[in-house]
């Protein structure tokens, strides 16, 4: 990151190839950088789960602060979707229950990520997902140090009150879910006030609006769902999202099945 340097290195103790994030120089004296450095230590460092990246060791060296990740090699889901536009039904499908199972993970452990976007998800060659830096990551009721939004994901009540919870992180699903099928993010604004006004006067656009899809209405459900600007009509919960995704791809392989017979007993 901007904050930091990131080294390949062997522990030579478990005979494996580590990352090294090091803090620069010009930031050790930066009480907001220092703190959410440490913060993403704090955090990562208590997580066990397939698809969230491993820390191995935090400490100091020479004045400077540093952490031992897993070597991850890949690209993040930005990478991805700026070389690609969008992902298909199946890779969004698959995609989005990778990560819901990570936030619904560190939902359970009162943790909130409050930063959930494709560059904060990593793709392996093979397909599956981590779930990475948690600088901003607060405990359910807490409030970041410094308000941070990254404004196509950021929940309305995060721009306007800095409120973060399940909820809000939620959103963040949501609004990630969109792009993958579409490209797009819901608004082509570039302030904050131009964002909160879109989210307040403006509806979630269709999918149907940019690509065709069978499953184009449930997969819209959700979506709105997600990204309700009302909270007690968001999901309240990852496992709500969840269902609802597995039933619409349990469906859409139905479908699937469906056509294959009719066309063998042609």
């Amino acid at each position: 990151g901007g904050m930091a340097e990131i080294y390949s290195a062997v522990d030579t103790f478990a005979k494996k190839t580590v990352a090294i994030k090091v803090i620069k120089s010009e930031y050790q004296d930066d009480i907001f950088e220092v703190e959410t450095f440490k913060n993403e230590a704090r955090f990562a460092a208590n997580f066990s789960h397939p698809h969230i990246i491993k820390i191995f060791n935090i400490g100091q060296y020479r004045g400077h602060l540093f952490i031992v990740y897993e070597l991850l090699k890949g690209r993040t889901l930005k990478d991805e979707l700026d070389q690609r536009g969008y992902f298909s039904f199946d890779e969004a499908i698959n995609y989005m229950l990778q990560i819901l199972e990570a936030t619904k993970y560190i939902h359970e452990r009162k943790v909130i990520h409050n930063d959930i976007k494709p560059e904060n998800i990593f793709l392996f060659a093979d397909g599956n997902l981590k779930l990475i830096d948690f600088g901003i990551a607060t405990h359910i009721g807490e409030t970041p140090d410094k308000k941070h939004a990254s404004l196509n994901y950021a929940a309305p009540e995060v721009l306007r009150n800095g409120l973060y919870s399940v909820q809000s992180d939620i959103y963040s699903l949501g609004a990630m879910f969109f792009e993958f099928l579409t490209s797009k993010t819901f608004f082509k604004v570039d302030s904050t006030q131009e964002v909160m006004m879109a989210q307040s006067y403006q509806e979630i656009p269709s999918i149907s609006k940019y690509i065709n899809l069978a499953q184009g209405k449930a997969l819209d459900e959700v979506i709105k769902k997600a990204t309700n600007r009302i909270l007690n009509q968001r999901y309240k919960s990852d496992d709500e999202m969840i269902c609802d995704i597995i039933s619409i791809r349990d469906n859409n392989i139905i479908k699937k099945k469906n056509i294959f017979q009719r066309i063998f007993k042609k």
